[in-house]
């Protein structure tokens, strides 16, 4: 009876958990942080799936039989049988059989929408006048008397969800597209709708290894084959190319990197629709059929809704034939209105050729000022992977904010005339070290991180100590198993705390050397998560491979080992 009381207690407690957690969740987020709240909530989905043995009842929004593919998409039986035989490829599935009957999208708005958020209505409306903007594709909502002749029951239907997916093209009846309190963006419902007409992901085309690599050893087995490349038999490319700035673009957690390193920081944009995201959507729903035939445009330049050239710098300088429609041909359509531009790439810095072998750390220091570029909601792991990749400025140091997740990159550090550190508790400094260096750190206003074992470490039986500048720290390794919640209250109730990779009084490069850590890898303390949030969310870890240590991130329900840390007495 008392077990059942408290298994009792736990769901219930999970359950009011994950209400606050949505609670604090708005559409004031950013889209990057929506995005990548997206890929989660999505993952869990998957995970879901996996663990019931491929039994999608589990899950509402596979209920009808669909499968996820790309995270966000949901296939119909048909589409992945076929998808199995030829893949899809680019955003355009080929078949017109997807295709909405003369750009038209009727739609609904389900009640559910309306509990996730007054604004829900309205934002959705936004996304709707960004596509009509920008395509002559039209959202109207569904009437019978009106649509039924052309469209039959078919129409969109937006449903509260448990993340935002959509179908893929126009599948007929009462399609779903599935919104939940994260997906309240424009751009993000920007995105979904480009699934919705008949688009897959940009990173799945079939020539995608000349842009980008797939690092899928980043990537956990369960989701590989979620980043797919598809084949180029199933699909029309329209010769559109490839669009790091495409709003179909996913972000990059790591896994992703662009064979243009300017373009990093470029890719999982929500802002809105790019050049060739318009150029695209104009061609497939043959947008410009009912323009005279004077009306040229030099590419990469297109024919716009409103008969006019569409020029990739927003200007009309592609225009070559005359843009003059006469009664008989043109088109009742609105205003025209700006193109978005595809921001240009900038030329790549002179950058010298310096082999870097690892960071000089220092903890609470940051420099002040003299930053080239900040990046928001990024892991440590990804802060110094931008660093390394950096292209339009030779990266030299970072300082990273633990709470908020915020990188800023310098080519500057703390030496350099001018620079100097400032502290503060939340940031952590990390300088890069040239492989022709010395294995002592530069000399700076801070105790740099040291890992020496002391000659009479005051730690209890079990505990092992090091000495940090003059300070004894005591670090107790523990192999047991355990989600990361378990682990972080494990060291609480021993009056110390989870590990950290930024800190520095960390003993991992000692740990390593004498052979104390024997597992692949361990909990790391996680300042950045918000309450309850390692029910969705990903944590830092330590991971060692080949001798080699460095911060990953993996699901917070993962079961791993950990290692506890305390001040010595």
């Amino acid at each position: 009876m008392k077990s059942k009381t408290l298994t009792n207690h736990f769901i219930i407690w999970l359950l009011l958990g994950y209400a606050i957690t949505e609670a604090l969740f708005d559409e004031e987020h950013s889209d990057e942080s929506s995005a990548r709240l997206i890929l989660q909530s999505a993952k869990a989905a998957i995970a879901a799936v996996a663990r019931e043995r491929a039994d999608s009842s589990t899950v509402p929004e596979l209920a009808d039989g669909s499968v996820i593919a790309e995270f966000d998409i949901l296939l119909t039986p048909e589409q992945d049988e076929a998808r199995h035989r030829t893949r899809f490829s680019r955003k355009a599935v080929r078949s017109r059989r997807y295709r909405w009957p003369q750009g038209i999208v009727p739609y609904e708005i389900d009640s559910t929408v309306d509990a996730l958020s007054t604004r829900a209505r309205a934002i959705i409306r936004q996304a709707f006048a960004h596509w009509q903007a920008h395509t002559c594709l039209r959202f109207e909502e569904y009437d019978r008397t009106k649509h039924y002749a052309t469209h039959r029951s078919d129409r969109l239907v937006f449903v509260k969800g448990s993340w935002c997916a959509s179908k893929l093209g126009r599948i007929g009846g009462r399609q779903p597209l599935y919104l939940a309190r994260g997906c309240l963006k424009k751009g993000t419902i920007i995105h979904e709708l480009g699934h919705t007409i008949g688009w897959i992901h940009e990173q799945s085309r079939p020539d995608r290894d000349q842009y980008v690599t797939i690092d899928l050893d980043r990537v956990s087995y369960t989701y590989k084959d979620q980043y797919a490349k598809e084949p180029s038999s199933f699909v029309d490319t329209y010769n559109v190319p490839y669009d790091y700035y495409s709003i179909m673009h996913y972000p990059s957690s790591g896994e992703i990197i662009t064979k243009d390193r300017r373009a990093q920081n470029a890719i999982g944009q929500r802002e809105g629709l790019s050049f060739y995201d318009a150029k695209l959507a104009n061609i497939m729903y043959s947008c410009s059929a009912q323009c005279p035939s004077t009306v040229r445009c030099a590419a990469p330049g297109f024919v716009g809704q409103n008969c006019e050239c569409i020029c990739k710098d927003g200007s009309d300088s592609c225009t070559l034939g005359s843009t003059v429609i006469t009664t008989t041909t043109q088109r009742p359509t609105p205003k025209p209105k700006p193109t978005p531009t595809t921001p240009p790439i900038q030329p790549p810095a002179v950058i010298p050729k310096i082999d870097y072998c690892g960071w000089y750390v220092y903890d609470q220091k940051y420099i002040k000022g003299d930053n080239n570029d900040q990046l928001n909601e990024v892991s440590l792991a990804q802060c110094k992977e931008a660093c390394a990749s950096a292209r339009t400025f030779h990266c030299r140091s970072l300082d990273y904010y633990k709470s908020k997740r915020k990188c800023f990159l310098s080519e500057k550090t703390y030496q350099d005339q001018g620079s100097h550190f400032a502290t503060d508790s939340r940031m952590i400094h990390y300088q890069r070290r040239p492989c022709s260096a010395t294995d002592e750190p530069p000399v700076a206003t801070t105790t740099p991180v040291t890992n020496t074992p002391p000659a009479s470490a005051t730690c209890e039986a079990g505990w092992h100590g090091f000495t940090v500048g003059g300070a004894t720290y005591c670090f107790l390794i523990v192999n047991e198993a355990s989600i990361y919640l378990q682990a972080k209250r494990s060291c609480e109730r021993r009056n110390g705390n989870l590990i950290s990779g930024q800190s520095p009084s960390s003993p991992i490069l000692s740990m390593i050397e004498d052979g104390r850590l024997s597992a692949s890898s361990y909990w790391l303390k996680n300042d950045q998560l918000g309450f309850l949030g390692f029910l969705f969310s990903d944590c830092e870890y330590l991971s060692l491979q080949g001798g080699q240590a460095s911060i990953e991130e993996k699901s917070c329900t993962a079961r791993i080992p950990y290692v506890c840390e305390r001040e010595g007495y």
